[in-house]
Parts: C-alpha cells; sequence; structure tokens
C-alpha cells in the first residue's frame, strides 16, 4: 500500500493510534518503522527508489519537465515478484509512477486511472477488494498507491467527511498555486491534513477488516509506505530537508516478523531488500544502494539515512539523519537541466536530537566529506 505523502513525524508515538486506530492495530501485529527517511522529497525520485532499491544520484529521475525511466540494468520489485511467478497487478492514479516510467516491467495487469478522476481512496479499495477476491486462488502481488493527502496540499475540495471536522478557518486555503514541496508551514493545512488521515484511516479499515477474514497470517505479506513528508508541516525557523518532509510512515505485516516498533535508522533504499527478504526471494547481483536492516535479518545497522534534493533550477541540500542528530548540507548555487552544479559557499551544520546545535567540528568534517563524496561526480570544476 503506497501511501502518498504520509509524514511519520504526525504519527509519532501515540498520535498513531489517535489519527490512524486501523492501521495501528493492523501493523502492530508486524514491524513499525519509526525512524525510516525517504530519499528524496518528491513523488518522482522517492518512488523509483522505492522500487529499484538506488537513490536519486543513481537513478537520475529527478527532472520535473523531463521525463526519465527506471534504470534497465537493475530488476524492479515488481520483476522480482513476476520472476517468482506471482500474478503482478499495480492499480492506481499517481501520475509521477505511470508506465513510460517503467512501471509497467515485470506487470500482467496494470489498472490506471488520474487520482482526480476517479482513482480515489474509496474506489481503490473497493477495486483492491474486487481484484482479492477475483483472484483469490492465485499467488499475487498486487500494488496500490491512493493519493488523498495530497488534495491538502493541492487546494482540491475534501470529502465531506472530513469537512464537516474542520472550522471555517481551517478551510480557508493559502499558498494556491505553489507546488506541495515548496509549500511553508501552515497551521490550516496541517489541521486538513489530520482529519484527511483520520478519514483515510476509517476508509481502510474496510480493507484491513477483509485481509484478516479471508486469509492466514502465514498468507500474507503487506506493506505500507510513503514517499515524502509535507513542505507546510515545517515550521518556518527550520531547514528545508527537517524530518517533516523526510520521515515517512515504513510498516510491514508477515507471520515472519516479531511484533513491535523499532527504531533503527532505516532508508527507503531499503524497501526492495525488505520486501525481497520476507517474500524469499533472492536478489540479483545488481548493485544497490540499499542494504536490509538488521531488524529484518540484516548484518549491520545503518549509520545514517541520507534525504536530498536535486531539482534543476534549485540549490541542492542534503541531510544526513541518525539515530541522535541529523546533518545538513546546503549548496548555493542551484543545479542545471542535467542534474549537476557549481559547489559554492556550502554550508555543513547539524542539531542532536534535543535540538541543541552541533558544534564538533570533527563530526561535521566527518559528515562534510561524506557528502562532498556522494556529490562529487555532479560538481561542475571550473
Amino acid at each position: 500500500f503506497f501511501v502518498d505523502g504520509l509524514a511519520q513525524e504526525v504519527i509519532n508515538g501515540d498520535d498513531f493510534e489517535k489519527l490512524m486506530p486501523n492501521t495501528y492495530k493492523f501493523f502492530s501485529k508486524g514491524t513499525i518503522c519509526t525512524q525510516a527517511h525517504s530519499c528524496s522529497e518528491w513523488t518522482y525520485p522517492s518512488l523509483a527508489t522505492c522500487v529499484s532499491g538506488l537513490d536519486t544520484l543513481h537513478h537520475m529521475m529527478f527532472h520535473d519537465k523531463l521525463d526519465g525511466e527506471l534504470p534497465k540494468n537493475s530488476p524492479t520489485l515488481i520483476e522480482y515478484f513476476k520472476g517468482k511467478g506471482y500474478y503482478t497487478s499495480k492499480m492506481d492514479g499517481e501520475w509521477r509512477s505511470i508506465p513510460s516510467y517503467g512501471y509497467a516491467r515485470g506487470l500482467d495487469q496494470y489498472v490506471y486511472q488520474h487520482q482526480s478522476m476517479g482513482a480515489r481512496a474509496e474506489q481503490e479499495i473497493m477495486d483492491v477488494i474486487e481484484h482479492l477476491e477475483t483472484f483469490k486462488e492465485t499467488d499475487q502481488y498486487l500494488w496500490m498507491a491512493v493519493g488523498d493527502l495530497h488534495d491538502v496540499a493541492d487546494g482540491l475540495d475534501l470529502s465531506d467527511a472530513v469537512q464537516k471536522n474542520l472550522t471555517l478557518e481551517e478551510r480557508e486555503l493559502d499558498e494556491l498555486g505553489v507546488t506541495s514541496v515548496k509549500q511553508n508551514y501552515s497551521a490550516k493545512k496541517t489541521a486538513m491534513y489530520k482529519k484527511t488521515i483520520q478519514y483515510f484511516d476509517m476508509l481502510f479499515g474496510f480493507l484491513y477488516t477483509y485481509i484478516e477474514n479471508n486469509y492466514k497470517n502465514t498468507e500474507i505479506l503487506i506493506s505500507l509506505f510513503a514517499d515524502h513528508g509535507q513542505g507546510y508541516l515545517v515550521p518556518s525557523d527550520k531547514p528545508f530537508l527537517s524530518k517533516e518532509r523526510s520521515h515517512v510512515a515504513f510498516m510491514f505485516r508477515s507471520s515472519d516478523l516479531n511484533p513491535g516498533c523499532t527504531d533503527e535508522i532505516i532508508s527507503s533504499t531499503d524497501y526492495l531488500p525488505v520486501m525481497c527478504k520476507l517474500a524469499g526471494i533472492s536478489q540479483s547481483d545488481a548493485p544497490i544502494n540499499g542494504q536490509l536492516p538488521k531488524i529484518f535479518g540484516g548484518q549491520t545497522e545503518r549509520e545514517y539515512a541520507i534525504t536530498e534534493s536535486l531539482h534543476p533550477g534549485d540549490p541542492y541540500c542534503a541531510v544526513a539523519h541518525t539515530r541522535n542528530f541529523e546533518i545538513f548540507f546546503d549548496n548555493p548555487i542551484p543545479a542545471d537541466d542535467e542534474g549537476r552544479f557549481t559547489l559554492g559557499n556550502y554550508s555543513v551544520y547539524g542539531f542532536f536530537n534535543s535540538g541543541e546545535p552541533i558544534t564538533d567540528s570533527e563530526l561535521l568534517k566527518k559528515y562534510e566529506h561524506i557528502f562532498i563524496s556522494r556529490i562529487a561526480m555532479h560538481i561542475i570544476y571550473d
């Protein structure tokens, strides 16, 4: 279950059960990852990462106006399942994961309708139930995407069931026309967002009930994951790539998992290795950036996970997330259409989880080297 824009920062701790009681109940029987971070801050590069295991600098699907395609020398998650004999289907209205981007590879069935033209959560959930009922005796892999949470940023009319829980002040719209990733903090949109999450969870409750009534726990492997947070959740005094943008929902349910939460640092590049491991599928020797987290049987934990913003016409920036702190890298010079840029008077700074600034020069120097090494091939040298 791919949920466009579900920020982990909104469902941390007790807020998860409060806002999403059905989802909490369903996935508390599996593993809930509370420290998963997206490799990018918007859908197009983020989804490419999830299905390929490659970060933005390696799949290079980053341009908002020039279409790219998933690298053909790296198997996609869907191709892995197809290779194991599953009947593979994809149902969504997400316009950043269309067939021409490479998402049709390995699919037996692709049902696509743009979200605003009918592929709403209400319809998608019923279509999934119908699909599962139709192919009940078949080993199947099914990808479903819902993008209703994007309606808040896009200024679209929300469900009547959501609107009736909002005050008139909360229903006022601001920053219309501004692309979602660049929107500023908004208490009004935050309120709309939380109410939409609650409505979304109510709808998903029907699907969770159907699954539990029709399948044994040993017959299912289910994930719910997101691609990015929301710009309007980030306080105005915080860096662009703060957790409200980069910290994403990431949860799995399978009979092979011990129920509980993990605060292990996880990258969205790890989604493919996790799904392959839980499904008993061996990965090819094609190099990827993802690794199997220790909680799922991997050898070592990540020291950090990196989120970066590579966008034509915008300055490159990145952040390294660790258990105890975050370190940011900001370069002031915009990237070009090839994803390359001149290295300007960049800054490296960070904060501990407490909010206290990092003053350890050796620690900052260590991560500066990590950032520069990552982008070395993208720097324009005079």
